[in-house]
């Protein structure tokens, strides 16, 4: 390991010439740039102050793996490591499948055509363990939320979610609709299928700290005492990336809707909506409200 405390001179050239030579290798140069003999084609940082070069051996880390561990942590997108919604082992696609191989279907219960819907929530510890698995809103007893939760009591452990980029206990709501599907000359067949809203990833509590470290109350309207509710809608694509972006309140004006706009744009791709245990694309409404206190 070698590392470079001060620049070179003036030149910003080590004095041996641009690459290093087996002189300058082997002692202190007069503008005290060490260049040390593992790696003879080192070149020198020039007039960068200060600054340390660290040179990871082969025989730790190969450099083919070193560069590719380079290469995903420049190329992911920094809110994508911040957030992440607590994760079902395999991805939705598992937890489809996983659902309907374990949820017993009640042959009594309101079915209608357009469905019955029902919700469970559960909570994933840092650890990915499943825990508080209760009925929403809690201490319903009827057929389809029991069948529910008696499914999710099943499930494997999680991958835990993240809020600004650390392991967190993650509340997770799972809804989806009980109906009787129609079979021609025969009874209908009791189904059921997931279908779930589009959510900010980590779920609310990791929404309300993107927004308190992300929106700004404009200074002109702190200084007017104007407050008021900016909603915004957006398109949530299928694999949860935004756009779309328009504001669809009565105008409030003081750059109000500018910061929200901004804040908004600045989020990470969203959870996408699940329609009939299917990825879909929506328009979403995100509301935005900016309160004034007496102490400004």
């Amino acid at each position: 390991m070698a590392f470079l405390k001060k620049p070179c001179a003036s030149s910003g050239k080590c004095p041996a010439g641009n690459r290093a030579s087996r002189t300058a290798r082997e002692s202190m140069c007069s503008s005290h740039c060490r260049c040390v003999s593992k790696y003879p084609r080192h070149r020198c940082p020039g007039n960068i102050s200060h600054v340390f070069y660290i040179f990871i051996l082969k025989s730790i880390i190969p450099m083919k793996y070193l560069l590719l561990v380079m290469t995903i942590a420049l190329t992911m997108p920094a809110a994508a490591q911040q957030y992440k919604d607590p994760g079902f082992p395999g991805g939705t696609d598992s937890l489809v499948q996983f659902i309907n191989n374990n949820i017993n279907i009640p042959e009594k219960g309101d079915y209608t055509e357009e469905g019955t819907i029902a919700q469970a929530r559960l909570v994933v510890d840092r650890k990915g363990k499943i825990s508080f698995i209760s009925t929403v809103p809690t201490g319903l007893t009827d057929p389809f939320s029991r069948a529910l939760v008696n499914m999710i009591k099943k499930m494997p452990d999680w991958e835990p979610g993240l809020v600004k980029g650390k392991k967190t206990f993650t509340q997770y709501v799972v809804t989806g609709k009980f109906y009787l599907q129609p079979q021609p000359g025969r009874e209908p067949l009791r189904t059921f299928m997931l279908d779930m809203p589009p959510h900010f990833p980590g779920g609310d509590m990791a929404a309300a700290e993107f927004i308190n470290s992300k929106l700004r109350y404009p200074r002109q309207a702190v200084e007017q005492g104007v407050g008021g509710q900016v909603v915004i809608s957006m398109l949530i694509s299928e694999t949860g990336e935004l756009s779309n972006f328009r504001v669809i309140s009565q105008p409030i004006g003081y750059g109000l809707e500018e910061e929200a706009m901004e804040m908004i744009k600045a989020m990470p791709n969203w959870e996408p909506a699940i329609k009939n245990g299917e990825k879909v694309a929506v328009e979403h409404t995100f509301p935005v409200t900016y309160t004034v206190t007496n102490g400004r």
